[in-house]
């Protein structure tokens, strides 16, 4: 199913479409995957991509947007637990993959052993209701794609959709700099959320002059999956002091955090260099090549 707005298509006829594809794909996923905790992985990220929609084209949708947005940014955080569980022990994999030596060392056999306990319990709890609880979602999801055809659209000026666009990526530079700035980890996931926009808006907007927008969003989900990766670090290192403190520090991850802050200064800054080429235009530049764009691709 296309994520992407076509050339000759009116513009609510495109939004409805799409959402109205995604949450078949939805759907489907949670019905015919065949693990349960991947179809999970899956629905999730799908949300966010709904999302992405929804803030792209909030001017058009007026008051829809808010309660669509909340509604899959709630369906989403209602399978977070056990995801995130599986997602430790994968960020853990990750790192110990490209550092050498880490697979025989002690240290990390012990942060190993703890998050397998931790995901092990998590999802003998999430396994028990788990199956109810996606045929729930299923159900929901199908509620959801009934109320495709009653969203009040507030506008159908394309000029709106573009404007949304550019105020995401006027949120994403301003993120950039606050991340800059302060340099910690609440700063550089707010950024990494607006980049994930950015990227997922950039795919349905890929028509318009494809060539260089699918590069633009090629680097965008380059610098995405830096700061994902940093993010990821970020949550294993809380997770592991919480578990120190709650056991008196009778374990300490010395090594391990060594190679980890090395390892976070490394991402961060390819991703401020990422960012650097990403962001260097001006949000009023553009809208004008934006609004060119659009102009030559709808023949206008």
């Amino acid at each position: 199913m296309a994520y992407r707005l076509k050339r000759k298509e009116p513009l609510l006829e495109g939004i409805r479409r799409i959402a109205h594809e995604q949450i078949g794909v939805m759907v489907g996923e949670l019905v015919e995957t065949p693990d349960l905790h991947e179809a999970v992985h899956l629905f999730r990220k799908r949300c966010k991509r709904m999302r992405a929609m929804l803030r792209l084209v909030r001017p058009v949708l007026g008051k829809t947007f808010a309660y669509e947005n909340a509604w899959y940014r709630e369906a989403a955080r209602g399978f977070a637990a056990c995801r995130d569980a599986e997602a430790l022990l994968e960020t853990l994999k990750k790192f110990e993959a490209r550092e050498a030596g880490l697979s025989t060392n002690p240290e990390f056999q012990r942060i190993r052993h703890i998050l397998e306990g931790q995901r092990d319990q998590a999802l003998q709890q999430e396994d028990i209701d788990l199956p109810a609880r996606l045929a729930k979602q299923v159900e929901d999801l199908k509620h959801a794609q009934a109320r495709i055809a009653d969203w009040q659209l507030a506008s159908s000026r394309e000029a709106d959709l573009r404007a949304g666009f550019v105020e995401s990526y006027r949120r994403g530079k301003a993120a950039f700099r606050v991340a800059k700035r302060e340099r910690c980890n609440e700063a550089y996931h707010e950024w990494r959320k607006r980049v994930k926009d950015l990227g997922y808006q950039l795919h349905l907007l890929e028509g318009l002059w494809k060539p260089v927008v699918h590069v633009y969003r090629l680097e965008a989900e380059v610098l995405g999956e830096l700061l994902g990766d940093d993010h990821d670090l970020a949550v294993l290192e809380l997770h592991l002091e919480t578990w120190k403190r709650e056991n008196r520090g009778q374990i300490h991850f010395s090594e391990w955090q060594a190679r980890c802050t090395d390892r976070r200064r490394e991402l961060q800054q390819l991703a401020e260099q990422q960012g650097q080429r990403l962001f260097c235009e001006k949000p009023g530049a553009l809208e004008q090549r934006l609004s060119a764009c659009w102009k030559c691709w709808r023949g206008s």
